[in-house]
């Protein structure tokens, strides 16, 4: 009888052992294989830079690499797709950005939707705009600017990189709280392709990203205004949007996220990657120098984030009626 149950008692043993090693075998020999990172966008932007900023340092930890695949097309609607249909197992993932999560499925009709059918693993990045003008133009702030255009209601043309893109959403919601009459120049083919006609004076103004601060220290642009909540060290002299138009404020983001159902130990172990590099001195000043803010985070804190950021963009396009073409 007493051995009987001792071995009863080993096997008992033995079961719960195998189901709390069970439990953690994801974690443990996550991952096997290649993990994809999807940038719907061009290589080049804020979105590649991080996607490869997380490659390059997660690759060697993992012992298996991280590949970038880019995925363009549609404002981030197709590489968006293609993450939301993958098998939720951990290799693939996608960093995200303000279009991908938070401005498409107001401006598109999606075959997913990207509250429910991704999980969050982490922010990364926000970066505010610079409010830009061609040196011709007669203006040194944002006062000025909203002056100069009300004097002036057909002077000021400002480019983006297309309706619907949230440097045009932006530049509207500075519109629609500043009364400044402006002229709206979309570039379908993106930045790049509004870049020389700012650069030559054709168009007069733009709500760019901090990719245009060397064409700013070189003269080529000024710079009258910054859109996030405080100054840039790179710019400490021009003034935040805010100071001049209360409550305007915009920072274009970034975050991971991976499809939703992904086991939540695998999700773990990609924040816990994610967070470490995101925390590191030498990552953060590089990235500060770009312009760009790291803001690790919880899944938690991200999803709640980025159900606000829905709720302000999809407001915005319906009052102001923004329909893509």
């Amino acid at each position: 009888m007493i051995a009987r149950n001792i071995l009863k008692s080993t096997r008992l043993v033995a079961l719960a052992l195998a189901l709390a090693a069970s439990s953690t075998v994801p974690a443990q020999t996550y991952p096997t294989k290649p993990v994809r990172i999807i940038d719907a966008f061009a290589p080049g932007g804020t979105t590649d830079t991080l996607a490869r900023l997380i490659s390059a340092h997660v690759s060697a930890d993992f012992g298996q690499p991280m590949v970038v695949e880019n995925r363009t097309g549609a404002n981030g609607v197709i590489g968006s797709e293609l993450v939301a249909n993958a098998p939720a197992d951990g290799y693939t993932m996608m960093v995200g950005s303000t279009s991908t999560l938070a401005v498409n499925q107001a401006l598109y009709k999606l075959k997913f939707d990207p509250l429910k059918d991704f999980a969050p693993v982490s922010l990364l990045a926000a970066q505010p705009l610079i409010v830009v003008v061609h040196p011709s133009v007669p203006v040194q702030s944002i006062a000025e600017l909203i002056r100069h255009a009300k004097a002036n209601p057909a002077a000021i043309n400002y480019a983006t990189p297309g309706i619907g893109n949230p440097v045009h959403l932006a530049t509207e919601l500075f519109r629609a709280q500043s009364g400044a009459p402006l002229t709206h120049v979309p570039y379908a083919r993106g930045s790049a392709a509004a870049m020389p006609d700012l650069l030559s004076g054709q168009v007069q103004l733009m709500f760019a990203p901090t990719h245009v601060l060397p064409m700013v220290k070189d003269g080529r642009l000024r710079a009258i205004g910054v859109t996030g909540p405080k100054r840039l060290p790179q710019l400490p002299d021009v003034a935040t949007v805010g100071e001049t138009v209360k409550g305007f404020e915009v920072s274009l983001w970034n975050a991971a996220v991976v499809p939703a159902g992904t086991p939540p130990d695998v999700i773990r172990r990609l924040n816990g990657e994610i967070v470490r590099i995101l925390n590191s001195p030498d990552i953060r000043k590089q990235m500060a120098d770009r312009g760009l803010e790291l803001l690790p985070s919880t899944p938690e804190e991200q999803q709640k984030f980025v159900a606000g950021e829905v709720r302000r963009w999809t407001d915005l396009i319906r009052v102001n009626n923004i329909k893509v073409e």
